[in-house]
């Protein structure tokens, strides 16, 4: 057993984890999902609390290092726990990927705090669902102009107002 700084224990197995978590630069949510979770998929508003659980003990661990999210056509629903978990544990977030899923949440605090460092941003094919579901969307293109480092950008099928597209500056688009 290896001993901390404040007197604390940890066996080597703790260790072993915490290195790895760590090393983690990005999440692919589908095979998280696969993986982890397949078969606990029976229930729709089971899995995704479930599964909302296992990825907040993920980020609790490994936000800090993580670079790339994607939820890559997997999430059952992406809630607004599931958003201010990441927005308060991925200082380093480059790549958000939320193509075809569902939102039924605000993405605008999350995307104040990420915006000017994203490099890659996709809301392709995503559903708005909920009680603020067209609010929602058209929050999120308000912060298009704030991305500077942006180069690539995917909004394929986004109901939201496109105006600010123009005012996104510089020409790193791919």
């Amino acid at each position: 057993m290896a001993k901390n700084n404040s007197g604390n224990f940890f066996d080597l197995y703790s260790l072993k984890s915490y290195a790895t978590h760590s090393e983690m630069k990005k999440i692919n949510l589908n095979e998280f999902v696969r993986e982890n979770c397949a078969r606990d998929l029976t229930d729709e508003n089971k899995s995704a609390g479930l599964i909302e659980q296992k990825l907040e003990g993920i980020l609790d661990r490994a936000g800090p290092h993580i670079r790339e999210i994607d939820f890559n056509h997997s999430w059952p629903v992406i809630s607004q726990t599931i958003l201010e978990n990441i927005k308060e544990k991925c200082f380093q977030l480059t790549k958000l990927e939320m193509g075809w899923v569902r939102i039924n949440a605000d993405i605008s605090p999350l995307l104040e705090h990420v915006a000017p460092q994203l490099e890659e941003f996709s809301l392709e094919e995503s559903s708005w669902i909920g009680e603020n579901s067209c609010q929602n969307e058209a929050k999120a293109s308000q912060f298009l102009p704030k991305m500077h480092r942006l180069r690539r950008l995917n909004l394929r099928k986004f109901g939201g107002p496109l105006d600010d597209l123009v005012k996104i500056e510089g020409s790193q688009l791919e």
